[in-house]
């Protein structure tokens, strides 16, 4: 179990309507930029099944950037609060990832 923070990436790596994942022993979390242009993190993990959400490497989003999608069962989330508004697990949540910005870099906070 990880007990100190991570850095994953420079904060400018990941623009409006993006989305990154990264994977690590003990961790497998994605960032996205909302809409509106605020970060958030997730861990990847569909609230459904337990699977893997993105369709190819750093895919997380629809076409827009406006959700986020499952690959594997199609549930779309807000990607504001992680909650499902359509699909197979409709009122579950996205689990949140804790981060914080440093220096201008995104770090991993152990939970």
């Amino acid at each position: 179990m990880r007990t100190s923070p991570i850095c994953l990436c420079e904060l400018s790596t990941v623009g409006p309507g993006q989305s990154r994942g990264f994977a690590g022993p003990d961790y497998t979390v994605f960032l996205l930029r909302t809409p509106g242009g605020a970060l958030r993190a997730y861990h990847n993990r569909c609230p459904h099944q337990g699977l893997e959400l993105e369709w190819r490497p750093d895919q997380f989003l629809d076409g827009h950037g406006e959700y986020v999608i499952c690959a594997n069962h199609g549930a779309v989330f807000d990607p504001d609060n992680g909650l499902c508004v359509h699909g197979p697990c409709r009122g579950q949540g996205l689990q949140p990832a804790r981060i914080e910005i440093r220096d201008g870099y995104v770090w991993l906070v152990p939970d």
